[in-house]
C-alpha cells in the first residue's frame, strides 16, 4: 500500500511539473520548486517538504 501511495505521488509531481498551461507567465509571478522530501514520522504519517526558489529582479 505504501509504495501504491508514493507511486502514485510521483506520477502527480511528474505531471504537474511538465504542464506548460500559461507559460508566458512572468518568472517573478511564478513558485519554482527545486527539491522536494517525503519524510515518515514516528507516527506513519508522510510529511512533504518543498524547498521554493525566491526569483530576485
Amino acid at each position: 500500500m505504501k509504495r501504491l501511495t508514493l507511486i502514485a505521488m510521483s506520477i502527480m509531481i511528474i505531471f504537474s511539473a511538465t504542464s506548460c498551461k500559461e507559460s508566458k507567465r512572468e518568472l517573478e509571478k511564478l513558485a519554482v520548486v527545486s527539491a522536494v522530501g517525503f519524510d515518515l514520522t514516528a507516527q506513519n504519517e508522510y510529511v512533504v517538504t518543498a524547498q521554493i526558489l525566491n526569483p530576485q529582479k
